[in-house]
């Protein structure tokens, strides 16, 4: 069965790329238990900042190789997106992401947005009132860091997952709207979501999980209407519709000043989870205090639950 899968995959992939349209898998995916022959090198276990030459000049990231990186074994990856006027560091140091990937096995990535006059480091996440056609080519960007990566580390190309923080999380829906082919599944924290030109038209389910506060004072839970934010709740039921849940969802059992939410009964297994942080600001929960935003909800970690929900996905649906 598993072969005739493959075969399927595989006649699919050449069908679309023969029309001049993406492929519905990578076209360097494997089976999960494949390894590296030969072994990629790659670099020292740690953080190390990379540089990157794309179409639209260069494009830099802070790289995060767990301990204990065998070189021939196939890791999953986590893309981490900073917030708006913020950068990769800051989003390490928030998120906690390289401790947990040292603990867990992955690799993580936090990729630097660009900082185009008037605007500081951002991600081009949508269309906005101000902003509809934003210069920086940032899906290509993505595009060409998974390429790169690929090529130079162990990166199991089923299980390639990305999260990202206000504007950062807004990225990550346009990532799951235009690259489900190689995003596994995404997370949002305090997120800004866009309408995207065109719509958000996945080529298959995605699994989503977002954490939000209802006191956010700046990603407000009921949008921005005047930088073109939908409500997340809107957003959430976006994605329900999407991946063909069921539309009454399920209650989860609440963590101090957490409520979330459950939508089950998706296509492919995937799931939609929604938690709802009560009195919380505009921040990561569990993660290092933002000053001026509001308080910092510590009943829970969204690293940890975001990894634990990311790691019963891969592109062929949720793990058996």
């Amino acid at each position: 069965m598993r072969l005739r899968l493959k075969f399927i995959w595989i006649v699919i992939s050449v069908i679309t790329l023969g029309i001049g349209l993406l492929p519905l898998v990578p076209a360097a995916a494997q089976e999960e238990s494949e390894a590296c022959a030969p072994a990629k090198e790659g670099f020292p276990p740690g953080e190390t900042t990379r540089r990157l030459i794309v179409s639209g000049g260069e494009r830099s990231y802070l790289l995060h190789i767990p301990s204990g990186y065998d070189p021939s074994k196939r890791y999953p990856l986590v893309l981490s997106f900073h917030g708006f006027t913020s950068n990769s560091e800051d989003q390490s140091t928030l998120t906690r992401f390289g401790k947990l990937a040292d603990s867990e096995g992955f690799i993580v990535v936090f990729p630097q947005g660009l900082a185009v006059p008037p605007f500081p480091p951002r991600w081009n996440a949508g269309i906005t009132p101000f902003m509809e056609e934003d210069s920086a080519d940032d899906v290509g960007f993505v595009k060409a860091l998974l390429d790169d990566l690929e090529v130079t580390l162990c990166v199991d190309t089923y299980r390639i997952y990305a999260n990202g923080f206000s504007n950062g999380a807004g990225f990550v829906h346009r990532l799951a709207c235009e690259l489900s082919d190689r995003i596994t599944a995404i997370g949002g924290v305090s997120g800004a979501y866009l309408e995207q030109k065109g719509g958000c038209n996945p080529v298959r389910a995605v699994p989503i999980i977002a954490f939000h506060s209802d006191t956010d004072p700046v990603a407000r839970i009921e949008g921005i209407p005047a930088q073109g934010a939908i409500p997340v709740r809107t957003w959430i039921e976006g994605w329900v519709e999407r991946n063909g849940c069921s539309a009454s969802p399920e209650a989860l059992e609440p963590i101090g000043a957490v409520e979330g939410t459950h939508y089950s009964g998706c296509k492919d297994g995937v799931e939609v989870v929604f938690y709802l942080i009560k009195g919380a600001g505009h921040t990561w929960a569990g993660g290092r205090d933002i000053p001026f935003v509001g308080a910092t909800n510590r009943d829970i970690s969204a690293s940890e639950v975001m990894w634990s929900f990311f790691k019963q996905y891969t592109l062929q649906g949720a793990v058996q």
